[in-house]
């Protein structure tokens, strides 16, 4: 949600151009002393709230001052990231105004509220007037209006996943708008468009266009935009593995936040940080700024972010093995928690109740569960793709309407003059078979665009990101898939797991950017080692899992410890001189037949019985004769 205020916080300050004045009773731009009071949205919108509430009754005598007043009033609720106040000051000024008395003033509320909708969790309820006033703004050749109706429209298609449309509405504002501006300037838009990269999780893409709008907003007295925009920057950093970078935009976003007493921009970075605490093991300081963040949205009644903070807190302490704790704040996530406008976020609480359940030692309902979780987290990811499918496909169908339309037209013009000859019949029949070839084609395009889509949708859905191997929910699935086959057909069938010796260590000596190359390293030896039908997938940090069908246990304890072999010359690899690189495998079989869970659980057990040894071995689970 914080993300989403970063476009709309700068909309918000932004929808008071000037407009074309058909008429001498339409309002051009707010009046004064309203103009004046506009300019503290981008710098201190709490003391513009002080402002208006404190307003001499005789700036409210009529109608359209009142409806002023509350369009200034949703502007700063909004900027301070408070949606329901925005929409109630939106609602107020549009019952006192109508489009075609005061058409400016119209659109800018209808821009105001469809911007606090999005902020609410309901951007769809806000397209059609927020269309209505671009259609508006180019029939009346307003340029200022339509910058900033194309930055909202983008900014709610981004919210409702149609990237594309949202993408094509921002490019056009971007170049549209001008370089410098007291209203809307090209790095506002800059910061849009870097949501869209940010919402498709292609951080490094956004970072140009944060960084363009931080360094505008460094030579600009507008302290509000610089704050959102560097925690914009600061969470693409962090994102992108440049903790120390990130960490330092955060802290900085969340000073300036405090010095404005904007509660939540200080509450947004500290849950941001407090997630960087957490990956680095600094569960006290983690702790801490969660709480201190929960606190804070609570005041705000921001359920988006007290459920992801909630869920962050039951993730510290699930980290600190303090699985009631966990539990409890897990609870308090799902109370926030709407099913119907957050249906990613009760998948990830399912998720998350899978962990818990696994570090209370319920490994079967924690294992169900997960299953569950990520198979309705791919279709959730499946439908969201196809409704933008659909969303092309009516695009091309309107487009394909319209140029049948034409040529219908064409055709009726054609018989009503009866001056064309057959020679210009016979063109006419030739355009219409390249028009049918190029749709055709064009058809053709899309399909496989779509198809190689969602192949490569799937193959991240399947893939470690760090070491190209397959993830832990696809690891597990082809386990289940295979040790039932085991059991049906009777064949061997052996399982391993494979931890890295001393890992921490490794990280502590080289940086978590060397343990990830020594983890690299590692998973190239098992795709070379292993053979392709053989199942190999990271299911933890730098614990992987090893499924070889058709293999005896003989034949796979000689492959484990060739791998084992193998791994010691990551040592020589990477030119370590004061570390070891090793690795204890624990090895089983199913004999006597067993489940998935039975031989995780087992090649676990033999796995610490490798560790216990002494490590860097193979250790073999001999099942006793019955």
């Amino acid at each position: 949600m914080r993300l989403l205020s970063l476009t709309g916080l700068l909309l918000y300050s932004c929808l008071s151009s000037s407009l074309y004045a058909a008429s001498s009773q339409w309002l051009a731009q707010l009046e004064a002393p309203f103009q004046q009071w506009q300019v503290l949205i981008k710098t201190n919108p709490n003391l513009l709230l002080e402002q208006l509430h404190s307003m001499p009754a005789e700036h409210k005598n009529t109608a359209l001052q009142q409806a002023q007043y509350h369009l200034l009033m949703s502007h700063a609720s909004g900027a301070l990231v408070l949606p329901e106040q925005s929409i109630q000051e939106a609602q107020a000024g549009l019952s006192l105004v109508t489009l075609d008395e005061q058409p400016w003033l119209y659109h800018q509320l209808q821009l105001s509220q469809a911007l606090a909708l999005d902020l609410d969790g309901a951007p769809a309820s806000g397209l059609d007037a927020v269309t209505q006033a671009l259609q508006w703004a180019e029939r009346h050749d307003d340029a200022n209006l339509l910058v900033a109706a194309l930055m909202t429209r983008g900014t709610l298609l981004n919210s409702l996943t149609d990237y594309l449309g949202a993408m094509a509405d921002l490019q056009r504002a971007y170049n549209l708008a001008p370089q410098q501006s007291d209203d809307i300037a090209r790095a506002d838009i800059a910061g849009a468009l870097a949501l869209v990269y940010e919402y498709r999780g292609e951080d490094n893409l956004s970072l140009p266009y944060f960084q363009e709008a931080v360094d505008y907003y460094r030579q600009q007295p507008a302290s509000v935009s610089l704050s959102i925009y560097l925690y914009g920057l600061g969470r693409a950093n962090k994102n992108q593995g440049n903790t120390d970078t990130g960490r330092a935009q955060l802290q900085e976003s969340a000073k300036i936040s405090e010095q404005l007493n904007d509660h939540q921009g200080v509450a947004y970075a500290l849950k941001e940080i407090a997630g960087m605490d957490l990956q680095a093991q600094r569960y006290t300081e983690a702790e801490r700024q969660a709480l201190e963040a929960i606190q804070l949205f609570r005041q705000a009644d921001n359920n988006y972010m007290l459920l992801d903070t909630a869920r962050l807190l039951s993730s510290i302490y699930l980290a600190q093995q303090q699985t009631e704790r966990a539990q409890t704040w897990l609870q308090q996530a799902q109370q926030a928690l709407d099913p119907v406008s957050m249906p990613i976020q009760r998948v990830e609480l399912a998720i998350q109740q899978a962990k818990v359940l696994a570090a209370q030692g319920h490994y079967q309902s924690a294992f169900d569960l997960l299953l569950q979780s990520t198979d309705e987290k791919q279709a959730i990811q499946n439908r969201q793709s196809s409704e933008q499918l659909h969303q092309l496909r009516s695009r091309y169908e309107l487009d394909a309407q319209a140029h049948q339309n034409q040529i219908l037209n064409a055709q009726n013009q054609l018989q009503q003059t009866q001056l064309q000859s057959q020679q210009r019949k016979n063109q006419l029949l030739i355009l219409l078979f390249i028009c049918a070839t190029l749709i055709c084609t064009l058809l053709l395009f899309l399909f496989y665009r779509q198809h190689s889509h969602k192949r490569a949708l799937q193959q991240l859905a399947d893939t470690d990101s760090l070491t190209g191997l397959l993830n832990r929910r696809k690891t597990l699935a082809l386990l289940q898939l295979q040790a039932d086959l085991a059991k049906r057909h009777g064949f061997d069938f052996c399982v391993a797991l494979v931890d890295l010796d001393h890992f921490k260590k490794i990280n502590d000596s080289l940086g978590h950017q060397g343990g990830d190359v020594v983890l690299k390293h590692f998973a190239d030896l098992c795709q070379k080692t292993l053979r392709h039908t053989d199942i190999v997938g990271r299911i933890g940090g730098e614990e992987f899992l090893i499924a070889l069908p058709h293999t005896s246990i003989d034949d796979a304890a000689v492959l484990m410890e060739k791998l084992r072999k193998r791994a010691e010359d990551i040592t020589k690899m990477m030119a370590l001189t004061d570390l070891q690189v090793s690795i204890s495998i624990g090895l089983v079989n199913n004999t006597p037949p067993r489940t998935a869970i039975e031989l995780l659980a087992q090649a676990d057990k033999i796995l610490y019985s490798a560790k216990d040894a002494g490590r860097n071995r193979v250790v073999v689970d001999i099942p006793a004769v019955a």
